[in-house]
């Protein structure tokens, strides 16, 4: 299990880094996003609790300042909804291909 631990902060790091080289304000909710993807993609293949995967993203969420983690969460909801939208009006558009 400290294997586990230890590799997760790791790559916590290495995003957190990331995030930070690239621009907090820019990149967090579609770095945020892709890996929430990536994460629940491989629990539903594996089996694995998704909410002890999701200490990833998490985890690289929490390096950032309270207002900065609230624009992600809105991001997130818009982009949800956006999605939404486009399942109801039947567009086979890829994900985040539309600006």
């Amino acid at each position: 299990m400290c294997l586990v631990d230890d590799q997760n902060q790791t790559n916590a790091s290495f995003f957190v880094h990331l995030v930070k080289s690239l621009g907090a304000d820019d990149y967090l909710a579609p770095i945020s996003m892709l890996l929430v993807d990536r994460i629940t993609a491989k629990a539903s293949r594996s089996g694995s609790s998704t909410a002890q995967m999701m200490e990833l993203p998490l985890g690289v969420a929490a390096a950032f300042d309270v207002d900065t983690r609230l624009e992600v969460v809105f991001e997130v909801i818009a982009e949800v909804s956006r999605l939404v939208d486009d399942v109801t009006r039947g567009d086979s558009a890829a994900f985040l291909a539309n600006p």
